[in-house]
């Protein structure tokens, strides 16, 4: 996290020491105590990082755009902020945040657009707000799970793992993440608070399921699952993968792995067909004897256990 060490010995020479939670912060009308994210927006208002609005605002469900985003990881990390031309077509010098949406190109936090705009008026998404932080932070660590919307193929997917494993997001009690839902001005002060101060780190969010290939039986050809959520989970669309072997095995349409149980995925001249706690891939052999790694997909793709 270089640019983090960077960041923090600027913010030190130039506003001093961070301080703890303060009463006597910049408070904003629209921000009371009891607001989620009071403490977050609290410390980085204290920090300089971020403003309010003439009218003493902070405007917390309002979304951020490309411009005030690249404005408060500048300041965040320290970049040069000073109003300059930049490369874009339609960020002149005039416009608040051009010294920092130049510094953040250069940095190659942010980038622009190929028709030569950056459209710093563009709102962010939750999966772009991954993104840049995580090249704003150098993250390179990914967590091992995922969320049900994440998938590998997608442009952020690496980004969410990295800010996953940096516990900077949690996502949301139904195991989502949501990356294509705008992020207000307060939900990227809580990210950015974690990116800086380990005080605002989030555990990760129970989901509705957790399915984990407990044991796979290469001699006998015989894979458990066990849901160790709390609700059932509809495994539609799910896969069981012999990665060595590349074969695969869908489960069957609406089978449901209720919470706290166990299903038995076998192959071979054992194979047993007994819902819910026995399903039967094939009469034929799977795996590999030698060494095989077993892989259980969800319907989007995202790979949620291995053994």
């Amino acid at each position: 996290m270089k640019r983090l060490a960077t960041s923090l010995l600027a913010a030190v020479m130039v506003i001093g020491i961070i301080t703890p939670f303060s009463a006597s912060a910049k408070g904003f009308t629209d921000v009371p105590t009891t607001h989620t994210f009071f403490d977050e927006i609290t410390y980085l208002s204290d920090q300089e990082i971020i403003n309010g609005f003439n009218d003493g605002t902070f405007a917390p469900g309002k979304p951020v755009t490309r411009a005030a985003a690249a404005a408060m990881i500048g300041r965040a990390i320290g970049l040069d902020g000073e109003q300059r031309a930049t490369t874009f077509d339609d960020v002149g010098e005039s416009n608040f945040a051009s010294g920092y949406i130049q510094s953040a190109v250069e940095s190659k936090i942010i980038s622009g657009y190929t028709d030569g705009t950056f459209k710093p008026g563009k709102i962010v998404t939750r999966g772009e707000m991954a993104i840049f932080l995580a090249r704003a932070f150098d993250l390179t660590v990914k967590a091992e799970t995922s969320f049900s919307d994440v998938s590998p193929s997608m442009a952020a997917s690496d980004s969410i793992l990295q800010i996953l494993a940096e516990r900077i997001t949690s996502g949301y009690t139904d195991g989502t993440y949501r990356p294509n839902q705008d992020v207000t001005r307060d939900q990227f002060s809580a990210f950015l608070a974690r990116a800086l101060d380990d005080r605002f780190k989030q555990d990760p969010v129970p989901v509705p399921g957790n399915l984990t290939i407990t044991s796979v039986n290469l001699d006998t050809e015989v894979v458990q699952i066990k849901n160790n959520g709390n609700n059932d989970v509809n495994m539609t669309g799910w896969k069981l993968v012999s990665v060595e072997g590349n074969q695969t095995y869908d489960f069957p349409a609406n089978f449901i792995l209720k919470a706290g149980s166990t299903v038995h995925v076998t192959s071979g001249q054992n194979a047993v067909h007994n819902p819910p706690a026995y399903l039967k891939w094939t009469g034929g052999y799977i795996w590999n004897n030698e060494g095989d790694t077993a892989r259980l997909v969800n319907a989007e793709g995202v790979n949620v256990s291995e053994y």
